[in-house]
């Protein structure tokens, strides 16, 4: 389960590109890193009211997946390797937000 390493998935920008995935429910890509920290409590309480999942692509530790657990505990946060939405998806970066419509920092 710990760690998980996204190879193709760096912390950066992402520009906000149009999607379109009827029926997809919102989900969002963060790491352990001061960006998505940063990025996940400006947006907890809009990805709370969305009922965005949270997929942590970059974690080295349980411990460092508790601190982010408790830094936005309202989110539900996973640890999952994020290389296959990543291509599938033509994402190089993270913090990102997936919805039906868009992709988006």
């Amino acid at each position: 389960m710990l760690p998980v390493q996204t190879q193709n998935l760096t912390p950066g920008r992402v520009a906000r590109r149009a999607i379109q995935a009827p029926g997809l429910r919102p989900f969002f890509m963060v790491g352990a890193d001061d960006m998505s920290q940063q990025w996940l409590v400006e947006r907890a309480a809009a990805l709370e009211a969305m009922g965005a999942m949270g997929m942590v692509v970059q974690v080295a530790s349980a411990e460092q997946l508790a601190d982010l657990r408790r830094l936005v505990p309202t989110l539900n946060l996973l640890p999952i390797a994020g290389d296959d939405v990543a291509a599938r998806l033509a994402l190089e970066h993270y913090p990102v937000l997936i919805t039906a419509t868009s992709i988006e920092q």
